[in-house]
């Protein structure tokens, strides 16, 4: 399988999107190549719309523009390339949905590996107890590339306020609550809060999970991203490829 990028916007992110692929064999030009299997256009809008011998033209499509956008010829630009594509590529799932169904996969990228923190610090603040979530602690505590902090209720006013400044998160890890004050504590200090749907937590901007100890190990995880984005990123590229090239045979 020969992948050709086509690096067709010359703008700092979607430059840094085409040269972070990591496909074997994988080639990047600001041309199409006609000998590749799959000519990827990374945006849609550097595609001329026209074939390209017997490769598959896979646009990547970002977003459809707004629809008071230059009097709509952008919007008509991306849903015309949706439409004579072999295959598109959405970047989320938003975009997926203005796109035909029948030959879309969503797939974004990845984030640079230098942006990734070594470890997070989530914090509890509670005395530790069956109702305030003894065993999602716990759970936190075994997350690998986490430091759990745990506040036990023993902390003074003063103390507090400086145990929030070392946290990259809060979690709620409660069955039931009335609050609790911890999640408007850590908002005003700047911390995210992971909270599932007890007392006032949904009312308020958090990470919501589903207040299950898995949901909030899997929640944690998503946080934490790959060692190596780019190629566990470049992996799931391959396998969309590959499921592409098989559906254009039949």
């Amino acid at each position: 399988m020969k992948i050709h990028v086509v690096k067709s916007e010359d703008t700092w992110i979607l430059k840094r999107v085409a040269e972070s692929i990591r496909i074997p064999g994988v080639t990047v030009s600001d041309r199409p190549d006609p000998m590749a299997n799959i000519n990827f256009f990374v945006s849609y809008q550097g595609w001329n719309q026209r074939r390209i011998t017997d490769s598959l033209c896979v646009p990547w499509m970002t977003h459809l523009p707004a629809q008071l956008d230059d009097g709509g010829w952008r919007r008509k630009k991306f849903r015309d390339a949706a439409a004579k594509a072999d295959f598109c590529i959405a970047m989320s799932q938003n975009t997926a949905n203005d796109c035909p169904a029948e030959k879309t996969a969503v797939w974004g990228g990845a984030v640079e590996p230098r942006f990734i923190k070594p470890h997070i610090v989530v914090g509890v603040s509670a005395k530790i107890s069956r109702r305030k979530g003894e065993a999602r602690i716990e759970a936190i505590s075994r997350i690998r590339g986490v430091s759990l902090k745990v506040t036990g209720g023993n902390l003074s006013m003063d103390e507090l306020a400086e145990w929030y400044k070392g946290l990259d998160y809060l979690a709620v890890t409660s069955d039931t609550e009335g609050g609790p004050y911890s999640v408007l504590e850590a908002i005003a200090a700047g911390v995210p809060v992971i909270a599932p749907d007890v007392g006032w937590c949904w009312e308020h901007p958090v990470i919501r999970y589903d207040g299950t100890t898995v949901g909030l190990v899997n929640t944690i995880n998503r946080l934490r991203p790959a060692p190596d984005p780019w190629g566990a990123a470049s992996v799931r590229l391959e396998i969309i490829f590959r499921e592409m090239l098989e559906r254009s045979k039949t």
